[in-house]
C-alpha cells in the first residue's frame, strides 16, 4: 500500500535542485561540475524548466524536450526525468498526440511503476487511442492500490459514459463525491453527464429534471471550487442547454479570468459565439484555442469553419512588464523586509519530519538572497516559538519594516476551525487541552500585523483531523493532530488588508513531507519565488499548480488574500 509520502514523491526540478545545492554549498544538481563554470548552460536549463512547467501545452512540450536532450553534467536523470516525462506526456495529451504521450509514460513507469500521476496519464493516453477497456483496467488497478484516488474514478466514469454505460458512470461519479465530498470534481462530472443527457433528450420533462439536478450539483461544486475554471466551464454548458446564452458567455469569461490558459473555455465560447453569429469574437476565441491546443482535431475543424488559418496564428511578442507605478495599483512592501522561518522536524511525542529542517534552511537561504532579514528557528518548543515571535515583532517595529514573511514547515493541526503549529515539545494525550499545547496561526499572524503593514504567511503543514499516530509509525505526511471541532469554512476566505496566507493544503487535508530533500510545497516555493517581476498572487497560483501536479492532485495549496496592491519578491 502506498503511503502519502510515496504518492507525493517527485524529485526537485532542475532549477530548484541547482538552487538547493548551491545555497547549501553542497554538490551541484547537475553532477560534479561547479555550477559557476556553466552559467550559459544553467541559464538555458532554467528557461527550459519554466517552459516545461508551462500551462501552454505546445510550449511545455518544447521545454521538456530540451531538458530531456541535455547531456553531460546537466543531464536530467532519475526522478527528475520521471517528472519531466510526465509533464511532456500530459502536454502531448492536450495536443491530441496520444501515442507519443503513451511512449513517454511507459518510459517513466519503468523507473516509477506505482506513480499515480503516471498511471492516470497512461489511462488517458489509452482512452485517447480508443483502447477504453485497457484504460478502465488501468484505472481499476490504480483505485485498488489507492482508495483515496478520486481522479481515476472520475476518469473511469467518463469512459463508461462514453460507452453508453450511464449507470456505471453515475456510480463512479457518486462514489467520487462520497470519497471527497469537499472537492468539486465529482459534482462537476455528474452534472456534465446530466447536461449531456438533457441536450439529447426528446422528453422535455425528463430534460428539465436532469437540468435541475445538474444545477443543484453545480451549486454544490461552486461552494468547494471557488474560482476553479472547471466549475465555470460546467456551468457554461449547463446554461447553454437551458437556453441562457448570455449567462453562459459570462461563465466562459469567468473561466478564462480564473485561468488565462483555459483553452477549453476559449473553445466552448468560440462555438457559442459562432452559433450566436458573433463571428469576429468567435474567430478570436478560436485563435486562442489553437494557441492552447495546436493541431488538435476538433480545434482545427472549428478554426477552419470560422475561416481562421491555424498556421497563421501566432502569439504576439510579449512586452516587458509595465512598471508597477503605471498600473494605478500601488506597489506594497517596499523597504526593509523581514522573515521568520520555522522548521520543526524532531518531535518528542509524534513522528519526526526529516525534511522540515531542510525546508526551513533552504527557505531562509532563499529569502536572504532576495534581501530579507531572516531569523531561522529550528525544532522549537512552544516557549521558544513565543519568544521568537515577540523578538521578531520587536525587531520589526524597531527597524520600521515594510513587509514581513512567516514560513512554517512542520507538523500542523486543525483545532477549533483554525490551523495550528505543533511545537516539538507538544504533549498530545487524552484529556489534555490542545490550546495549551499548540500555537494558533491566527494569533501569530495578528501579532505581526500589528507591527508591519504587509504580512505574508506560508504554512507547510497538515490541516486535518485524523487520529494521532504514535511515534513508532513510519514518517510520511506531516501528522495532523486530532482536535475537537470540524473545519470552519467561514475562516477560509478571510484575511486582513495587505495580509496574504498560503497553506500547503486545503482545510481538512494532509500535506506531504516528501521523500526527496524537500516537501512538495517547499520544493515548489523554492522553484518559483523570486521570479522576475511576478506579482505574488500569480506566483502562488504557479506554486499551487506545481504541487497539484507533483502529488496527483492529492494536495491542493490554498490562498487567502487581502492584498490590495502589488507585491514583488524581486524589484
Amino acid at each position: 500500500m502506498m503511503t502519502p509520502r510515496s504518492v507525493a514523491s517527485l524529485a526537485c526540478t532542475v532549477t530548484a535542485l541547482w538552487l538547493c545545492f548551491a545555497l547549501s554549498q553542497s554538490e551541484p544538481a547537475f553532477g560534479q561540475a561547479n555550477p559557476s563554470s556553466q552559467p550559459v548552460a544553467a541559464a538555458t536549463a532554467d528557461a527550459d524548466v519554466d517552459d516545461c512547467r508551462s500551462l501552454r501545452p505546445q510550449r511545455a512540450v518544447v521545454g521538456c524536450t530540451r531538458l530531456l536532450a541535455l547531456t553531460g553534467p546537466n543531464s536530467v536523470i532519475g526522478a527528475m526525468r520521471v517528472n519531466v516525462l510526465a509533464n511532456r506526456a500530459e502536454s502531448l495529451l492536450q495536443l491530441g498526440r496520444a501515442a507519443e504521450a503513451l511512449a513517454d509514460v511507459d518510459v517513466a513507469l519503468s523507473t516509477d511503476l506505482r506513480n499515480p500521476r503516471l498511471q492516470i496519464a497512461r489511462a488517458r493516453a489509452l482512452a485517447a487511442l480508443d483502447r477504453d477497456d485497457d484504460a478502465i483496467v488501468t484505472y481499476t488497478l490504480l483505485l485498488r492500490v489507492d482508495r483515496r484516488q478520486t481522479a481515476g474514478m472520475i476518469e473511469r466514469g467518463r469512459l463508461h459514459q462514453r460507452a453508453g454505460r450511464l449507470n456505471e458512470a453515475r456510480a463512479d461519479y457518486e462514489e467520487a463525491i462520497r470519497r471527497r465530498i469537499d472537492r468539486p470534481e465529482g459534482y462537476v462530472a455528474l452534472a456534465e453527464m446530466l447536461v449531456a443527457q438533457a441536450r439529447s433528450a426528446t422528453d422535455r420533462r425528463q430534460a428539465e429534471a436532469w437540468l435541475k439536478e445538474a444545477g443543484t450539483l453545480l451549486q454544490q461544486a461552486a461552494e468547494f471550487g471557488f474560482d476553479q475554471p472547471e466549475v465555470f466551464l460546467a456551468r457554461a454548458g449547463w446554461r447553454e442547454v437551458a437556453g441562457a446564452d448570455q449567462l453562459a458567455l459570462e461563465e466562459y469569461e469567468r473561466a478564462i479570468r480564473a485561468d488565462r490558459n483555459a483553452g477549453e473555455a476559449y473553445l466552448g465560447r468560440a462555438r457559442l459565439r459562432q452559433r450566436l453569429g458573433q463571428l469576429e469574437a468567435a474567430r478570436a476565441d478560436a485563435a486562442e484555442a489553437v494557441l492552447s491546443f495546436g493541431d488538435r482535431q476538433d480545434v482545427m475543424t472549428l478554426a477552419r469553419e470560422l475561416g481562421v488559418d491555424p498556421g497563421s496564428v501566432r502569439r504576439p511578442v510579449e512586452l516587458q512588464p509595465v512598471p508597477p507605478t503605471d498600473t494605478g495599483l500601488p506597489v506594497i512592501g517596499e523597504g526593509v523586509r523581514m522573515a521568520l522561518v520555522i522548521g520543526n522536524g524532531n518531535y518528542a511525542a509524534i513522528d519526526d519530519l526529516p525534511n522540515a529542517i531542510n525546508d526551513g534552511r533552504a527557505v531562509a537561504a532563499k529569502l536572504r538572497a532576495l534581501g530579507f532579514v531572516v531569523e531561522l528557528v529550528e525544532n522549537a518548543g512552544k516557549e521558544q516559538l513565543t519568544k521568537a515571535r515577540e523578538a521578531f515583532v520587536q525587531a520589526a517595529r524597531k527597524t520600521g519594516a515594510a513587509a514581513a514573511l512567516i514560513y512554517y514547515a512542520g507538523h500542523g493541526a486543525l483545532h477549533e476551525g483554525n490551523s495550528f503549529i505543533v511545537p516539538v515539545d507538544a504533549r498530545i494525550e487524552p484529556g489534555i487541552d490542545l490550546s495549551g499545547q499548540l500555537v494558533d496561526t491566527v494569533e501569530l499572524v495578528r501579532s505581526v500585523e500589528a507591527a508591519i503593514p504587509v504580512v505574508l504567511f506560508f504554512f507547510d503543514g497538515c490541516r486535518s483531523l485524523p487520529t494521532l499516530p504514535d511515534k513508532a509509525m513510519a514518517a510520511g505526511a506531516g501528522t495532523a493532530v486530532a482536535a475537537n471541532s470540524a473545519p470552519s469554512r467561514a475562516l477560509r476566505k478571510t484575511a486582513k488588508a495587505n495580509t496574504l496566507k498560503v497553506y500547503a493544503t486545503e482545510l481538512g487535508h494532509t500535506a506531504s513531507d516528501g521523500s526527496g530533500k524537500h516537501s512538495p510545497f517547499t520544493e515548489s516555493f523554492l522553484g518559483h519565488v523570486g521570479a522576475p517581476r511576478e506579482e505574488i498572487e500569480t506566483l502562488v497560483k504557479r506554486i499551487r499548480i506545481d504541487v497539484m501536479k507533483q502529488t496527483a492532485e492529492k494536495q491542493r495549496p490554498e490562498l487567502v488574500s487581502g492584498i490590495s496592491g502589488r507585491f514583488f519578491f524581486t524589484r
